[in-house]
């Protein structure tokens, strides 16, 4: 389990205990400063918990000169423990760019939080590399030279923007190991160039769990969430309906760790995505996220949104066929809301167990071990 926290002061001491059924079957004492600092307690249990396991948070202890501000509380039940590997990830972007975010920043989260030894954008002698969305020549010579692994991952539309972007990817992901992609219409693309690929959905993008949409009386909230320069894509489908847009400049300023808060207030996000050269490397990471909180969603009937649909159990009434089509949907979506409520907010578990982090970095991990063991042959 982890924990993080920070002193008011110089000098701050915490305690973790944890008990099963009242029996402490784990402590840990850590002395914290004033910068942000994250407390890890490991502990074994020698089968299934005969009752429920509790935390108990202790600070500041007497030892301490102020207060302790406690957050970000966190635990992990870790059913196969192997070796653990290290990682360095080089992102485009910091955790307020999506990609960078679901793809980098909270996959090094997760792994710090079962302790292995990770990096974001700073320096570490590491097993695997992974350059997001950046082609970081120095860092494959360095990885040559210290007989590391280097992945390169893409989730966008960059390859088929111009010629001269095509081939500056292509001469990157011939001399990686491998390359992870964020959709089939990339793994295809990326198919000239690097036998050794990875299909690596988004995982849910959602920071706390224990938000969930409640059911209640459909009163026509419509939302739309995405980035500002797609905007457009609504305009498409919703001329003449009040839609909330949840987006940088917007009408609620996009916040990454405010989002799924302010979705609840609303009983219907739209989805729209028109299929072109520049979106058909888009994900369907938007539906994943409405489907984790339980928030009904109307989505358009792409490749991808149609195989997340499939994935999680839903039945293929989210999905809108055509620009035209939208108004209609929506209006009988009005008119059938509490059904349609209960269908989405049951899909919300599938949703977790398919795109949750724990299944989406095992099986990533799974295929880095893959590819370390073949560039060590």
């Amino acid at each position: 389990m982890r924990v993080t926290a920070r002193g008011a002061a110089r000098r701050g001491v915490l305690r973790l205990i944890v008990s099963e059924s009242g029996r402490e079957v784990a402590r840990g004492l850590f002395d914290v400063g004033t910068d942000w600092q994250r407390c890890r307690l490991e502990f074994r249990l020698a089968g299934a918990p005969a009752g429920p396991l509790s935390l108990a948070i202790e600070g500041p202890g007497p030892e301490s000169d102020g207060d302790l501000t406690i957050t970000d509380v966190r635990l992990v039940q870790i059913f196969d423990v192997a070796a653990p590997l290290s990682l360095r990830f080089l992102t485009r972007g910091s955790f307020l760019l999506p990609s960078s975010r679901l793809r980098a920043f909270l996959i090094a989260d997760y792994l710090d939080l079962v302790g292995w030894p990770v990096a974001v954008n700073r320096p570490l002698r590491a097993d695997l590399v992974v350059c997001q969305k950046v082609r970081r020549w120095d860092a494959l010579a360095l990885a040559r030279l210290s007989g590391g692994t280097i992945v390169y991952d893409l989730d966008d539309n960059e390859l088929v923007q111009t010629r001269r972007r095509r081939l500056d990817i292509g001469a990157f992901s011939r001399m990686v190991d491998g390359v992870s992609v964020g959709s089939h219409f990339l793994d295809d693309l990326l198919g000239d160039f690097n036998k050794r690929r990875y299909l690596l959905d988004n995982m849910v993008d959602i920071l706390d769990i224990d938000i969930v949409h409640e059911a209640r009386p459909w009163g026509g909230r419509l939302v739309w969430f995405g980035m500002p320069e797609n905007a457009w894509m609504l305009e498409r489908v919703a001329a003449g309906l009040q839609v909330t847009r949840i987006t940088r400049g917007g009408d609620i300023d996009f916040d990454a760790k405010g989002i799924d808060r302010s979705l609840m207030d609303f009983d219907l996000a739209l989805l729209p995505v028109e299929l072109n050269a520049a979106t058909r490397a888009k994900n369907a990471n938007r539906l994943v996220k409405c489907a984790g909180l339980g928030l009904p969603f109307l989505a358009s009937d792409t490749p991808e949104n149609r195989r997340a649909v499939a994935a999680i159990g839903l039945d293929e009434e989210v999905l809108v066929a055509g620009e035209a089509d939208w108004p209609a949907r929506i209006a009988e979506t009005g008119r059938n809301y509490a059904a349609f409520h209960e269908r989405v907010a049951s899909a919300r578990e599938r949703a977790f167990a398919v795109y949750g982090r724990e299944r989406i970095v095992a099986d990533w991990i799974g295929w880095c071990r893959e590819l370390i063991a073949e560039h060590a042959r």
